[in-house]
């Protein structure tokens, strides 16, 4: 079973109370929006948290929880929806259209709250 992560189940539950029909559920903002936000996010909070290390925790959690569900196991090093490690091994780089939409919308809804605080 996936460990716990309170502020995904948090996050979730917003997106799932902003859904009001099942077309909804895949709906996500104007991504090159959110794009450039995450681009000029600081590399520091002012809580001290790095909010790049956060959403991709939010990355892994989301594939371990759809992990769980399935027998199939991959991995352990694997970087899910084709993430790309850079070469000196300091980040991860994503491209939106491999992330599943429930995911992007939790994504988005972390940029917003973190965005507007």
């Amino acid at each position: 079973m996936a460990n716990q992560m309170d502020l995904y189940d948090e996050l979730l539950k917003k997106i799932n109370l902003k859904s009001k029909t099942v077309e909804d559920e895949n709906k996500t903002g104007e991504p090159k929006a959110w794009i450039s936000v995450i681009n000029r996010l600081p590399d520091q909070l002012s809580d001290g948290s790095n909010p790049f290390e956060i959403i991709y925790a939010l990355i892994l959690h989301h594939y371990a929880l759809e992990e769980s569900k399935t027998k199939e196991r991959s991995r352990p090093n694997v970087i899910p929806y084709g993430g790309k490690a850079f070469d000196h091994g300091n980040g991860v780089l994503y491209t939106l259209p491999n992330l599943p939409p429930t995911l992007l919308q939790i994504i988005e809804q972390y940029i917003n709250e973190i965005v507007i605080l």
